[in-house]
């Protein structure tokens, strides 16, 4: 259990946005205004605008992992990868077993649906064309598992369903493990993939929302979703973005309870100048 002398910080940030893959990059887009939508195409809805990530899935994967894995855990894999080269820990070193991965999931299984759906369609909806890896691919919890095998993490690790608050909802599930003594350090972060499924797109547009207005009537990119600007954004987009980080405790064991972070590096040498909560 915790006691209140315990202080966390995060040590490391891995991210990808349509703004950006890693955090300079996205920061210095989201200071000057990028939003990063662009033109997107996707089936049954014909061309519309979205926020699309830019990364490569190959940094960390083999083609036959991201070809039978997910695409919400291929992004969690890279961003926690990412979080664990920019926190500077050595590793190899690390239990882990004691280390925990907490993801916030906005949704998931929709896109991996849909796409066996479409496929059997050219089948005439014969269902011995659907794929066997759908059922693993559609379990909640399979972001967080894809990312474990990935960097071969015993610990615990779930997802967590909070729709727009999924990072934050990782990050405080993460803190809440390591105060807890049941990690010593947890990847933690939140993962939307939407881009991908057409329902997103089409309920968005039957409900009459600003997105469902606007993918008709604006054409100024620049203006669509534009990032800190209150006054002049115009309507909601679907989009695609991950960011995971890593989370200790400093106390009497410095080097004990961390948390992997995608947001800021800190190698403090002692507690009293360690930046945490």
């Amino acid at each position: 259990m915790s006691d209140s002398n315990q202080r966390i910080v995060i040590t490391g940030i891995g991210l990808t946005a349509p703004n950006g893959n890693d955090l300079a990059e996205y920061r210095a887009n989201l200071l000057a205004g990028k939003s990063g939508v662009t033109k997107y195409e996707i089936r049954y809805i014909g061309e519309t605008l979205a926020g699309v990530c830019h990364f490569d899935p190959l940094k960390y994967q083999k083609r036959k992992d991201v070809r039978r894995g997910t695409r919400a855990g291929s992004i969690a894999i890279y961003c926690a990868n990412e979080a664990v080269q920019h926190s500077g820990l050595a590793w190899p070193d690390v239990r882990k077993d004691r280390v925990g991965v907490f993801i916030g999931i906005t949704e998931h299984g929709n896109v991996e649906t849909e796409n066996e759906i479409f496929e059997i369609s050219k089948f005439n909806y014969d269902t011995s064309v659907w794929t066997h890896h759908h059922n693993p691919r559609t379990v909640a919890n399979s972001p967080a598992g894809e990312v474990t095998l990935s960097l071969g993490i015993t610990g615990p690790h779930l997802c967590v369903g909070v729709a727009c608050a999924a990072g934050n909802a990782g990050l405080i599930q993460g803190l809440q493990m390591l105060r807890l003594g049941e990690v010593d350090l947890a990847i933690a972060g939140g993962v939307s993939e939407s881009i991908h499924t057409f329902g997103i797109f089409a309920g968005t547009c039957h409900t009459r929302t600003p997105a469902g207005r606007t993918e008709t009537r604006s054409k100024n990119l620049r203006r669509n979703r534009r990032p800190r600007d209150e006054l002049r954004r115009d309507g909601l987009r679907a989009s695609r973005s991950d960011s995971a980080g890593g989370v200790h405790e400093i106390g009497p064991a410095p080097r004990r309870n961390r948390i992997g972070s995608h947001r800021h590096r800190q190698q403090p040498r002692d507690g009293d100048r360690a930046r945490g909560h």
